[in-house]
């Protein structure tokens, strides 16, 4: 037993299931924390600021995470510093561009009316874009090289942080301009902890290569175009219900959107495993491998999953109000239409990990960019003759079953897996999952 215990601990899933785990559950905590904490309005204030923030960061590590794992996957240790600090130049470039574009603000502001949420975000975004580096190189780095219990330590530095800010805004209140200075501060903790253990590998920046710079943004092009569809999927619907209902109606929205992803932990964990491992086999030519890995994902996700939906569905309205009060529990109906949509996230996540680390890209991004508008045309027609918020979730069902048969599509078609893989894996584990349930 102590083993097995020894195995699952090194295990380079269990390392990102808790990583995963832990971050879901503190970003929840610190989701509820502000919930309860703030106004309605102020509350959708804030997630309109934080979707903005997030999705920047999408844009900029979008072009560079995906592209630094695929490329530093098997690599020798030289050759991987060349590309880390090949990418490390970018990034600080875009800090660069970032911080005129604030300025160009600055001076301009009185002639272009913003809202409290935009505003908030130009005067901050630019210091905190650079201060996250080192935390985001660092998890890149520790990521390709499959040390997720490294990535659980900077987790827990940056959560805990940000969590022990939140417990004093409850007695304290803050305003919102020092919740974001706050939110800066949390991960300039955990930057800090990277730079001095040295996991961020500022050190490469002078080995960088032209050649490479070009090549990570040659691959770049296509991720970033995938994570920007894959950020508007969840963002636009926030977007769209702010611009035609207000502030208010967008803190309603995510309560059940913030919970649906909680419970894709499992799904974020695997997929981060699953990256490394199909790229790996990718580059030295596997094919065969490829089929087995994708199947081996996903038939063990979805045994996982649905089980997990299920309970979910079953206890909405209890979930919706432990997470926001009880101002929020009408927003269950939501939950449920959102879990329902999940059922197809196992094969449509894994067919775009897949894609991605055969060399693919630009098929994931198709993929992405027919879901984004299949779902931002969806909501726009709903949001313009209805205020129901439940129709506006109604749409993710379509969207989800569009990207996945798309991509499971492209996969079969150009013969990189089997179906055979998969039924065998889904029959392998749907025994191993019986057995287990039958042993006393």
């Amino acid at each position: 037993m102590r083993k097995k215990i020894l195995k699952l601990q090194n295990s380079s899933n269990f390392g990102a299931l808790l990583t995963n785990g832990l971050l879901a559950s503190m970003r929840l905590l610190n989701f509820t924390l502000l919930a309860r904490a703030l106004s309605t309005e102020n509350f959708g204030i804030w997630v309109i600021y934080l979707t903005t923030v997030n999705f920047m960061e999408m844009l900029r590590f979008g072009l560079l995470r995906t592209a630094f794992i695929k490329f530093t996957s098997g690599l020798a240790e030289v050759e991987q510093r060349i590309v880390e600090g090949s990418s490390w130049l970018i990034a600080l470039a875009f800090c660069l561009l970032i911080g005129l574009l604030a300025l160009l603000f600055h001076f301009l502001q009185p002639l272009i009316p913003l809202s409290e949420s935009f505003r908030l975000f130009f005067v901050y975004y630019p210091a905190y874009a650079l201060l996250v580096l080192p935390y985001h190189y660092a998890t890149f780095k520790l990521q390709a090289a499959k040390r997720f219990m490294a990535i659980f330590a900077l987790t827990v530095t940056h959560t805990t942080s940000w969590a022990s800010i939140l417990i004093f805004n409850l007695f304290y209140p803050l305003s919102l301009q020092q919740l974001v200075w706050g939110h800066i501060a949390a991960i300039s903790m955990a930057s800090g902890l990277a730079l001095l253990l040295g996991w961020s590998n500022v050190s490469a920046i002078p080995a960088a290569s032209k050649a490479w710079i070009m090549k990570l943004l040659h691959f770049g092009k296509y991720s970033i175009g995938t994570l920007i569809g894959s950020n508007l999927l969840k963002s636009a619907d926030t977007y769209l219900i702010n611009l035609f209902l207000g502030p208010a109606a967008t803190a309603l929205y995510n309560i059940p959107l913030r919970l649906t992803e909680m419970l894709e932990i499992p799904l974020r964990a695997l997929a981060q495993t699953a990256l490394p491992k199909i790229s790996a086999a990718a580059n030295q030519n596997q094919k065969t491998r490829i089929s087995e890995l994708f199947a081996q994902y996903t038939s063990f996700a979805s045994l996982i999953y649905l089980p997990l939906l299920s309970a979910a569905f079953i206890f909405a309205p209890q979930l919706v109000t432990l997470i926001g009060g009880e101002q929020y529990t009408g927003t269950h109906s939501i939950f449920r239409i959102f879990l329902v949509a999940s059922v197809f996230l196992p094969a449509d996540r894994f067919a775009g990990v897949t894609l991605d680390a055969i060399g693919l890209p630009q098929i994931n991004l198709r993929k992405v960019v027919v879901m984004a508008l299949v779902n931002i045309a969806g909501d726009y027609l709903v949001l313009q003759y209805s205020t129901n918020l439940s129709l506006v979730a109604l749409v993710t069902i379509n969207t989800l079953f569009i990207g996945m048969s798309y991509g499971l599509y492209q996969l079969i078609r150009l013969k990189i897996i089997k179906m055979a893989h998969f039924k065998a894996y889904l029959f392998k584990y749907g025994r191993r999952l019986k057995l287990s349930k039958n042993t006393p």
